[in-house]
Order: C-alpha cells, then structure tokens, then sequence
C-alpha cells in the first residue's frame, strides 16, 4: 500500500517515511522504490516475471535421487553407462552428481594375498607363532632401497589426505647421483648395510651374499636355526643366487621359488 503512495505523490521520501511509520522497520531504498514503480507499469505486479529460455526438467530433485542412487547400488558404473540408463545428457548427469555430493576417486594398487603361497607362508608362521616357537625372532629380513642427493621420493610410497587436493608436485631430476643400501635385520641385530653406488644386479648380489651377508648371518646366529629371506626382485631370482642359497642355507631361506616360498 505504501509503495502505490508513489503514484500519488511521485515522492520516494514520502513512501519511505510511511513505511517506517506503517511497519517500524528500516524503508526501502529510493532506487528499490522506483524499480518496484516500474515492475508494476509493466507487469501490474511486483512480483518477478516468469523467466524466459528452457524450463528446468532434468537437474530436479527426483533426478538428483536417481543418480545417486544409481552410483550407490553401483559405485563402478561410468558415467556414460548411467547417462545412458537414466537417459540424463552427460553434461546434465555432472551437475546432478555435483549436487548430489559425487566425487571420483581413484583406487590404490596394493599386494594381494591371493597367491597361494603367500597366504600357505602366511599361516605357517601364523601358526608356528601360535605355538611358542617365535618364529619371527628366527627370520633375517632384507631388503635394498635407493638414496638420491637431490631428496627425491618415491610417489607411489608418498600420500597425502586433505579435504580438498593439494596438487602437490614432485620435481624429478634423472640420472641424479645416489647411493643403494642393502641391509639386513633381525633379533639379533642389522646385517650389514652394505652401501653401493652402482644398482644392484645378480653378479653384484651374488658376491654381496658370498663376501658379507651369509658370513654376518652365520656369525649372529651360530647354528642353524634361523631363516634368510629376500623379496622377489631380479637379481634376487637369478639361479646363480638361488643355487647358492641352496647350497649354503638349505631349507633356510624365505623368497621368490625359495626354500620357502
């Protein structure tokens, strides 16, 4: 009723002083009077008129439901695939997924212990274990890692958990010196290291184990009741190696078609 005084007196300042009178709350600005003026002039409302371009039938609230329903009973679904079932557009299905809280995440790759012999050397020392014969404190672990000045990282071994992405790079120079370290540990103490500056191939390995590992080993355990074990890499594999770990502990060492596999 307030805003119709405007036809009468044309004065913005009269109608907002009414309205503090009428409602005892702040006036509407003088442009907000003369937009309302003119909304009404040409509507006869002041209402928003209807918007013009496409109605609204796809990102609704029901379609909304179905997506994520859709991605809740199959999480692996494409998009496509759902695109496709639900007959949503694909650009349309990203908006719906965005609403309805969807994000993609990538799975991380680890070792299964679907191979037999994994899960067979597993329950083994799960077992001995049970049993009292402190299995663990009889095994000699080892293995190798590479060491670069520059202070490079392996990406695979470095996470990050944040809520939004960090986009955090890692800057990888080639051909950086570096040195490789083997080494060896068990109840009784480390074996090794031992510090190369070249990789570790099977001549390499093998004379690692002839000059230093298999005399250190003998002199922390002095009988035989102990095991070696080495994973699976390729100079680990060579059947030079694996002869000679035949030969010098038979029945003893753990890794890649091993003793103990």
């Amino acid at each position: 009723m307030d805003i119709k005084k405007y036809w009468k007196t044309e004065n913005s300042e009269r109608v907002r002083e009414q309205w503090v009178k009428t409602f005892a709350t702040p006036p509407p600005t003088r442009l907000t009077v003369y937009r309302l003026h003119d909304k009404f002039e040409q509507t006869g409302s002041i209402h928003n008129a209807p918007r013009s371009g496409r109605p609204i039938t796809v990102t609704t609230q029901e379609n909304e439901f179905k997506v994520a329903q859709a991605f809740t009973q199959s999480s692996q679904k494409s998009k496509y695939t759902v695109s496709y079932e639900l007959g949503i557009e694909r650009k349309s299905l990203g908006r719906l997924m965005n609403r309805a809280g969807l994000k993609m995440y990538t799975p991380r790759l680890i070792h299964g212990l679907l191979e037999d012999r994994r899960l067979q050397l597993s329950e083994n020392i799960l077992s001995e274990e049970l049993e009292g014969n402190a299995i663990l404190n009889k095994i000699v672990w080892s293995d190798e890692a590479n060491f670069k000045l520059s202070s490079a990282v392996n990406r695979h071994d470095c996470v990050y958990y944040a809520t939004k992405n960090p986009s955090i790079t890692i800057e990888k120079q080639p051909n950086q010196p570096g040195v490789t370290v083997w080494a060896g540990i068990s109840c009784k103490g480390v074996v090794g290291p031992i510090i190369l500056h070249t990789s570790i191939d099977q001549t390499v390995y093998l004379n690692m184990l002839q000059d230093t590992i298999i005399p250190q080993v003998r002199e922390q355990y002095q009988n035989d009741d102990f095991y070696f074990q080495q994973d699976g890499a390729p100079p680990h594999f060579a059947l030079t190696v694996r002869a000679l770990l035949d030969l010098k502990f038979p029945n003893r060492w753990i890794g890649r078609r091993g003793a103990i596999d």
